[in-house]
């Protein structure tokens, strides 16, 4: 159980790197808008309250890890396709 709660941690502590970075690379790029930030900031501020209510509950781990996955994917498929196309357009243009 101790290695199944640090494990979350470390994940938690991975995406909100993961996020920041995205946010200053895509900053860099011009196209990273106040609502993609927003978005992220509330996914880590809801999987924060999820690791703490699903502490010690295994299918209650599982079933948010499975929507945080859910949700990354969601995300990766539309908010960041659409950013990192126009990083991409951006980039051409110069």
């Amino acid at each position: 159980a101790l290695a199944m709660e640090r494990g979350c941690r470390r994940l938690l502590w991975d995406l909100r790197l993961h996020l920041r970075l995205e946010e200053r690379w895509l900053s860099a790029q011009g196209c990273l808008c106040p609502g993609h930030r927003g978005v992220h900031r509330q996914a880590i501020d809801d999987a924060k309250d999820a690791l703490l209510k699903t502490s010690g509950d295994r299918q209650a781990r599982l079933a948010w890890l499975l929507a945080l996955q859910s949700w990354f994917t969601n995300h990766r498929h539309g908010p960041d396709a659409t950013a990192y196309g126009i990083a991409r357009s951006n980039a051409s243009a110069r």
